[in-house]
């Protein structure tokens, strides 16, 4: 189940962000789904230094009840969490179908999935969610393992 589930998310990470793109103009697009606001950011860790985002999306899946968040760092890197059964609480990436991974370039060819760690959802109402992350991520390719901690988001989210 977690290997469709690594599979899904990054079907959905790819044609989420190719959907964010305006074709016309070559910028981002404002759609609903996309964050741009200091109001709502992910921040975190990435081997000891700060990270921020610049740019964030969420999307709630009614039908399974999931949640899916990005969120584009500089340097073109990204972190994503898939988290199912949403509700507040701890969501163990071992014990639960719960997806953390960070990429470290835009083409997703250095990607780190999490083999150990956690998100807590804090917060959630009818259209955000706030929480925390930390996980340790491991690259399949090259054994290489990345640490992302002091993880925090506060998000828009959109459903679908």
């Amino acid at each position: 189940m977690k290997n469709a589930g690594v599979s899904f998310f990054f079907l959905a990470l790819s044609i989420m962000l190719f959907n964010s793109c305006d074709k016309g103009s070559g910028s981002l697009s404002t759609k609903p789904v996309t964050s741009l606001s200091n109001d709502y950011y992910i921040t975190l860790k990435v081997d000891g230094v700060s990270q921020a985002s610049y740019l964030n999306a969420a999307i709630l899946y009614i039908s399974t009840n999931s949640i899916q968040i990005v969120g584009q760092l500089p340097g073109n890197q990204s972190v994503n969490l898939l988290i199912d059964d949403l509700k507040t609480g701890v969501f163990n990436i071992a014990a639960n179908n719960t997806i953390l991974s960070y990429n470290a370039t835009p083409a997703n060819t250095d990607t780190f999935i999490g083999t150990i760690g956690t998100v807590t959802i804090t917060g959630l109402t009818t259209d955000t969610v706030t929480g925390t992350f930390q996980f340790t991520a491991t690259n399949f390719n090259n054994n290489a393992t990345k640490t992302i901690s002091n993880g925090i988001f506060n998000l828009k989210y959109t459903r679908q």
